[in-house]
């Protein structure tokens, strides 16, 4: 069920929306005379920046007839320029004017012999054009400045390019972002236009994309949110106009629609000037006037319904003020109410008490036209759809009425300070906050008042909003058990692109000539950057500074899981849904909510724990309540039937989805009989099970030693006379020694675990090699031979399976560090292909495992990205603790940037390739594959190895 709302979620809300933050530390605004809008944030806490460049353009600007323009608009200007990503502007021009001319062609006819004719010459134009073309001649450029999180993403209202970079690097990241955007090439369209496919395969296996998509069609009746898929129709993917594409980067990739956002260490007055320079050659160009539609307030209850998902679940929709109205915080504050971290709000309670699965509500983040949504589970069996509705209405209404206490309401200020300050540690959020303030219309001032003015709403003043979007009109969209048909795209039969892999194009020869300053490495010195406090009975504690703020953070985590004790994976669960001592579950949430702080509680294979993170001042209360749940847990009996319900819904859900299955295939093909989705309670055996069970084996995990983790701004040792004070730990804990690498299967010959998945529209492939063990000087060859095989478009994977044949929107692969050393270094990797691709994806990806591209030349880009990316991933104060811990299991007694460091200066060709042949190359092979038999040719899968077909059923226990 959480796998479900987190991708719920993730779907609902298309863009994150992030909190603004409090502090003015140096932000400086402005805009060029063209009309660009600078923002700059200076933070120089670590030596890296996170830049963003913002377009107030998205899927709603799209024309009607050309649905998913700005989504493809986004994909081609990674594409390069007249400069860049060519050897030869002037020869590669002619054959992107004809593919130009024979889009415009293909759009207009409508026979299908005649259509197929120009799709073959368009691929015959490609692949003329490409003998010109350097692929990903960008992203190379961008890893060799040692850059990270290099993407993009398309929203209904914006569309944001952006990447974390090291601050020596800023000028060479200026001068690229200000050229990308300058007479940009649609280079490689056809290509391209297939991973688009893919992508569009991905989401028709997902049903909360159908469940959502279907949601805004009836909720936004003429808004483009509801009645234009974002990502673009079926119809208008195959048939799209370049002429139109270019015209919408013309009409709106202008500087008065744009905004340039920088956050992290660099010196503003240094750089002003050369933004001035490079951004202030673009051009402005008025826009076009914006368009407006209308959206009428529901008439009473009008209701919809739909079979698109695998359980029942109802989606209540009701129009509210956009995430630009001034009444937005508002609204945050009413959500919060229905539901929070603390697990106080109304609809919280609804899941805790049982009454329903799930009740969730989300603000969704538009800009012309607000909406709250609340979805809802009713229980599996015995709960109609509507009782359910009914019980969450009922909840709503006391809202409305006021019937809520003061209390609540101050909690849930707490949590907005709380998440407001915690989420801003860090520049990408921060150059992601200040980047949605530029795209909603805000100044910073507005930005930077948004906690006070979160502060002084009233109870009258929640009341008063809820009464305006709860009225009786609304959405009620109900979604019962089906399974729609899905929508089909065929395999194209397309030459593979043929093009200059290593040429550099003049802007890259330009970009290599500009100066950088020399990178500073700062290490993490293991005593001095944390303490580590020896506890009475060997228990540990770890202490870190908080620099920031005022939240601390605390975990307990003793050194047990659900391999030794396996109840615990129900037990930690009820451990959320329990009361303590005196306190039923929801007084003691509420305690907890009254301090500003949230515990969650949760076990893994070998560790169970406890988290509170909340405001300084009201530590040693909060960790007094935290004790109260080790020393005196109470359960009640009834609580259990929401994780037998729980249970019963994601048991229900975990085979709709092709992604669902082939996570159990991988964990059958890695582990047999204990995967995890087979070694588990039966519903049966769930359905027996006594509060007191739980209770015991909880109980049985605060037994063994523990390890404290806090950050935050008290002395070490004023925290350990804390704990010392209020925690009460065995003096004499136990010793848990189960591996902390659960073992894997060993393979010895090449082997493929296929499952039939009838109607999936994608293949999912993953790939799995038995390795050796790790030994702390592997440690930066197995970095460099990562990079050169997937590190991200530049690396074989992407490039070979994406860019040069279109056979997957996401593949990749690595060798996986063990958290012990000793224990083997396993490479895992993964292809979404669509079916009847699944073949020739096959053959791609033996082909890069058995006979894997030599390209020494890369090495030079592969140290500068291994050197400079160092910079920008450092831990932050806040995960500093746990990665040293994991350091140190690992066999590092320094920082391993000291150990990687020298390696990587000096690496060779022959390191990655020596790695390759002793690690790859003649090892046994495992493929794991889901897909739909009857596009796939068995006969010809089998000749990769022995061929295993598995039902199922089998990879799940009841």
């Amino acid at each position: 069920m959480k796998k479900f709302i987190k991708n719920f979620l993730i779907l609902a809300l298309v863009a994150l929306a992030f909190q603004p933050f409090a502090q003015n530390n140096k932000i400086k605004q402005f805009t060029l005379p063209n009309g660009l809008t600078v923002i700059l944030d200076e933070q120089h806490d670590k030596p890296e920046v996170f830049g963003v460049v913002a377009v107030k353009t998205g899927g709603k600007n799209d024309p009607a007839d050309a649905t998913g323009m700005a989504h493809y608009q986004e994909h081609m200007l990674f594409k390069g320029t007249k400069q860049l990503g060519t050897i030869d502007w002037e020869k590669e021009k002619p054959h992107i004017d004809k593919i130009f001319e024979l889009y415009d062609s293909l759009g207009k006819t409508k026979d299908p012999e005649i259509r197929k004719q120009i799709q073959k010459a368009i691929n015959e134009e490609s692949v003329e054009a490409n003998k010109y073309a350097i692929p990903n001649e960008m992203n190379n450029l961008l890893n060799e400045i040692g850059s990270s999180q290099i993407n993009a993403g398309t929203g209904p209202d914006n569309t944001l390019f952006y990447n974390k970079f090291p601050a020596n690097q800023i000028e060479r990241w200026l001068d690229l972002y200000a050229h990308r955007f300058m007479e940009p090439v649609f280079r490689g369209f056809q290509a391209e236009l297939e991973v688009v496919y893919e992508e569009k395969n991905l989401y028709n296996d997902m049903f909360q994309s159908r469940l959502l998509e279907e949601f805004q069609k009836h909720f936004f009746k003429n808004h483009p949110y509801g009645q234009q898929p974002l990502i673009g129709t079926i119809e208008d993917l195959k048939y799209p106009s370049l002429t139109k594409m270019y015209e919408f980067f013309k009409t709106y990739y202008v500087p008065n629609n744009m905004a340039l956002i920088l956050s992290g260490d660099f010196n503003s007055e240094e750089i002003i000037p050369i933004i001035e320079e490079k951004f202030g050659k673009w051009q402005r160009k008025e826009l076009p006037e914006p368009k407006k539609w209308d959206e009428k307030p529901f008439n009473g209850r009008e209701f919809h319904q739909a079979r698109l998902t695998p359980i029942k679940l109802a989606l209540l929709g009701y129009r509210a003020p956009s995430i630009s109205d001034p009444k937005k915080p508002l609204v945050d504050v009413l959500t919060r109410l229905l539901n929070n971290s603390y697990s106080t709000g109304l609809l919280d309670k609804l899941s805790i008490d049982g009454k329903v699965i799930a009740a969730q509500s989300i603000m969704m983040p538009y800009m012309d036209h607000g909406a709250v949504m609340i979805f809802v589970v009713p229980k599996i069996f015995g709960q109609s759809l509507k009782k359910a509705e009914g019980l969450v209405l009922q909840e709503i209404e006391k809202i409305k009425k006021g019937e809520f206490d003061e209390e609540l309401l101050e909690s849930v200020k707490l949590e907005i300070y709380r998440n407001t300050i915690t989420e801003l540690e860090n520049i990408e959020n921060r150059a992601l906050t200040l980047t949605e303030a530029f795209t909603q219309g805000k100044s910073i001032d507005d930005v930077l008042n948004y906690p006070d003015k979160v502060k002084s709403i009233t109870k009258d003043d929640i009341v008063k909003i809820a009464n305006e979007i709860f009225s009786p009109n609304y959405l009620a969209f109900y979604s019962k058990m089906g399974f729609p048909k899905k929508e089909k795209i065929a395999k194209p039969d397309f030459k593979p692109l043929t093009q200059n892999k290593e040429a550099k194009s003049i802007y890259a020869q330009h970009f290599d000539s500009i100066p950088v300053r020399t990178p500073e490495f700062k290490f993490i010195d293991f005593n001095k950057d944390l303490r580590n406090i020896e506890l009475a009975g060997g228990h540990k504690l770890l202490c870190v500074e908080n620099p920031k703020n005022d939240i601390f953070s605390l975990s307990v985590s003793f050194h047990v899981g659900n391999e030794k004790i396996p109840l615990l994976k129900y037990a930690s669960q009820a451990m959320n849904m329990a009361g303590a001592d005196s306190y039923d579950v929801n007084s003691l949430k509420n305690e907890f909510a009254k301090l500003g702080t949230s515990l969650w509680v949760w076990s893994s294979d070998n560790t169970t724990t406890l988290n509170i993170t909340g405001i300084e001042s009201n530590l040693e209360p909060a960790i007094k309540f935290l004790n109260l749940i080790l020393a005196d847990p109470k359960l009640e009996q009834n609580k259990l039937k929401n994780i037998i319900n729980g249970e019963k819904t994601e048991r229900k859900m975990e085979r709709s989805e092709p992604d669902n299955v082939a996570d159990a295939l991988v964990e059958y093909g890695l582990y047999g009989e204990k995967s995890d989705y087979i070694n588990r309670l039966t519903l049966k055996q769930l359905k027996k099970l006594k509060a007191e069970q739980l209770i015991n084996a909880f109980k049985e995990a605060t037994t063994y030693k523990a390890t404290i983790t806090y950050c935050g701004k008290k002395d070490p040792q004023a925290i350990s006379n804390l704990v010392n004070k209020h925690l009460k730990l065995s003096a004499s804990p136990k010793i848990d020694n189960t591996p902390l690498d659960k073992p894997k299967k060993q393979y010895t010959e090449n082997t493929i675990l296929f499952v039939n998945k009838p109607n999936a529209r994608q293949s999912k492939m993953y790939v799995f090699i038995n390795g050796e063990p790790f030994q702390i000087n592997d440690a930066p060859y197995i970095d460099a031979f990562n990079d050169y095989f997937s590190g991200g478009f530049s690396g074989l994977m992407l490039q070979e399976i994406r860019e040069y044949r279109s056979l997957a929107y996401s593949a990749g692969g690595s060798f996986r560090y063990p958290r012990v050393k000793g224990n083997p270094v396993n490479f895992l990797g993964y292809v979404g292909t669509q079916s009847d691709k699944t073949l020739t994806a096959m053959e791609t990806l033996d082909t890069l495992i058995r006979q894997m591209p030599a390209k020494p030349e890369r090495i030079g880009m592969i140290k500068n990205h291994l050197i400079l990316s160092a910079q920008t991933k450092r831990p932050s104060f806040r995960y500093l603790a746990n990665s040293v811990e994991y350091w140190h299991k690992q066999g590092f007694e320094t920082d391993p940037l000291k150990i990687k460091l020298p390696i990587y200066r000096n690496l060779s060709w022959n390191d990655i390739e020596n790695f390759y042949v002793s690690k790859m190359k003649e090892k046994p092979v495992v493929y794991m594959i889901v897909g739909d038999e009857k596009n796939i040719d068995m006969n010809e899968l089998a000749k990769y190895g022995k061929l295993v077909k598995i039902k199922e059923d089998e990879l799940f226990s009841k």
